[in-house]
């Protein structure tokens, strides 16, 4: 799988009364089987100080990555569901934490070696369901 760009935006209200504010959403824009697809994924703003400090205690090697960058592309990386998928909702912490409990090491090294060269790179989707250690 080629990941072409992966961005992390906090929405911001379009009307006045509107909760959009809370929400943050990552996207993931890559190809698979020569198809340019992408994955957004929206949560609420407060996941991502949790999964922030989840993160720091639990792989440090990750701690110089920006949360909304790497959410939609870790679901894509552990969960073979969301290649038909466009976009997910996430509504509890322990969804937006559950991708990460499912990386092995060398996921780690692909996500982090990708993400920090902020250039398109291939990612083995070969969704391992070993765990971290």
């Amino acid at each position: 799988m080629l990941i072409k760009e992966v961005t992390g935006e906090e929405l911001q209200k379009s009307q006045k009364n509107s909760p959009e504010d809370s929400f943050s959403r990552s996207i993931v824009h890559y190809i698979w089987n020569d198809k340019e697809l992408s994955l957004s994924v929206l949560y609420v703003r407060y996941f991502e100080e949790k999964l922030l400090e989840f993160i720091h205690f639990s792989y440090p090697e990750l701690k110089d990555i920006n949360p909304p960058s790497m959410i939609s592309i870790t679901f894509l990386l552990t969960d073979p569901h969301c290649l038909n998928k466009h976009r997910l909702y996430i509504s509890t912490l322990e969804e937006l934490i559950e991708p990460y409990l499912k990386l092995n090491s060398e996921q780690i090294r692909q996500l982090k070696d990708g993400l920090m060269s902020r250039q398109p790179f291939l990612l083995d989707v070969s969704w391992s369901k070993q765990p971290y250690s």
